[in-house]
């Protein structure tokens, strides 16, 4: 149970510093390059969440899950 609490507090601690650090650089990409490059920038960021998740099938989380289920096994 001490596990599963310490894995839940790292997730939730490592998406809440992601979520500061994006909305960050995106006020900064804001300020340098307007709204016509923010545009750009999301348009850009769609196309590769799509095509991540066309070449993996379901996105960054079946990267995860084969990482973690080959973490036991000695692979790097």
């Amino acid at each position: 149970m001490r596990e599963l609490l310490k894995a839940f507090l790292k997730t939730t601690s490592g998406t809440i510093g992601s979520l500061l650090l994006g909305t960050v650089s995106v006020k900064i990409t804001a300020a340098m390059l307007g709204p016509s490059g923010i545009g750009l920038l999301s348009l850009l960021r769609q196309i590769h969440a799509t095509t991540l998740v066309v070449a993996t099938l379901s996105g960054q989380t079946v990267l995860v899950q084969s990482g973690a289920a080959l973490a036991g096994r000695g692979a790097s």
